[in-house]
């Protein structure tokens, strides 16, 4: 476990760029009454990243992003073409999906499929039926998703209980992040030793002390990032932990959060000031931005600090 006094990492993002939210039902209900066929090409690759602005890292990662994001449809059939163009063999599994009649694309390498060898391709061919909500994608061999191949997997559902409870939705991600590889991280875990993160992510951006790191470091503690919001506006946050071990409570400050969704299940509204979120969780909470227009802290605390702000406009 990480003592949050010793690992207290300031996220404030805003030189990074802005998230943007997107307007919910762009294509409306009655645009998507019948499935469809959604087609993707995911092209793996190996890129240097320095998410935390500490030490750069050769990471692997889906048409050269982190946090790759896939948006769907409830009942659609997804395509998915993964070109394996890094130099590791892999496999993708899309966590919380049922693949009912379609175990074979479930993507547990050496248990439902053979691995993604390099200079390969797989097509991932199913669809996801009646499920809705929010859940995510990653790499399932060996430690490799610790190496940045992961990301959201939202699915859409026309029928959204909740549809006229927000008008904008954001998608939010929490992880651990390690400066070694994932070969090496699975190596600590053979070895009896519990791995310590170096540093814990939102959507991709952490921070770094560069007085903890050996080797070269680029410090990023004055750069900040900034989910924009507008004052009476309401927002679905679907948070996502793509950590390998992490656990986080999860607050804002000055606003609570209507918990409507957990693990791509409809809750009854439950209004909270904190969520503990662990590794492969995901929930979705309504925040209403009637607050004075200032900024506000998003804290994700817990086995590690990390932080962003919520700035009215």
């Amino acid at each position: 476990m990480i003592l949050a006094a010793a690992f207290r990492l300031i996220l404030l993002f805003s030189s990074f760029g802005i998230i943007q939210s997107r307007p919910i039902r762009t294509d409306g209900p009655l645009a998507r009454s019948k499935p469809q066929v959604k087609e993707i090409t995911m092209n793996l690759s190996h890129r240097i990243f320095t998410p935390d602005g500490g030490v750069p890292k050769l990471m692997m990662v889906a048409n050269d992003v982190l946090d790759y994001e896939i948006h769907v449809w409830k009942g659609d059939r997804v395509v998915i073409t993964v070109n394996n163009n890094s130099n590791l063999s892999t496999s993708i599994h899309w966590h919380g999906l049922f693949q009912v009649d379609t175990p074979w694309m479930d993507g547990a390498a050496m248990v439902t499929q053979c691995l993604i060898e390099s200079g390969r391709s797989m097509i991932y061919n199913f669809t996801v039926g009646n499920q809705a909500g929010t859940y995510w994608w990653h790499a399932h061999y060996g430690a490799q998703y610790t190496d940045g191949l992961r990301g959201p997997f939202i699915i859409h559902d026309p029928d959204d209980a909740y549809r006229d409870w927000y008008d904008e939705e954001i998608v939010m991600t929490l992880s651990d992040h390690f400066h070694k590889s994932g070969k090496k991280v699975l190596e600590t875990y053979y070895n009896a030793f519990d791995p310590v993160p170096d540093s814990f992510l939102m959507n991709s951006i952490g921070q770094y002390k560069c007085s903890f790191a050996a080797e070269q470091c680029v410090s990023n503690q004055d750069a900040y990032k900034v989910f924009n919001v507008v004052a009476g506006k309401r927002y679905r946050i679907r948070i996502i932990n793509t950590s390998a071990q992490a656990q986080f409570e999860l607050s804002l400050d000055g606003h609570n959060m209507t918990v409507i969704e957990a693990d791509g299940v409809y809750t009854n509204p439950t209004v909270v000031n904190s969520i503990p979120i662990s590794a492969s969780q995901r929930y979705s909470v309504i925040v209403n931005a009637t607050s004075d227009i200032q900024s506000y802290w998003f804290r994700a605390g817990g086995d590690g600090y990390v932080y962003t702000n919520w700035k009215y406009s």
